[in-house]
């Protein structure tokens, strides 16, 4: 569902992959939120990116990079 009101029959967001969603072998991201503002960064490729320039970092230090970004867009 989005996160404001919609017309009836809207069915809801869409997945873009890259945007809410993406799986690497160095882990599978799922995001949820202001959609617009998450695909404009891409948001769970670039976390998946983070864990992979950035080995040894856990899952929590990845999310937190994630909500930093999230973070760093006006709007």
């Amino acid at each position: 569902n989005n996160t404001g009101p919609s017309c009836a029959g809207v069915p809801g967001d869409s997945p873009i992959i890259g945007a809410g969603t993406y799986c690497s072998k160095h882990g599978g991201i799922s995001c949820t939120g202001v959609g617009e503002k998450i695909m404009v960064i891409c948001l769970s490729k670039e976390i998946s990116n983070y864990l992979q320039y950035n080995s040894g970092k856990k899952a929590m230090d990845a999310a937190q990079f994630g909500i930093s970004l999230l973070d760093s867009i006006s709007g």
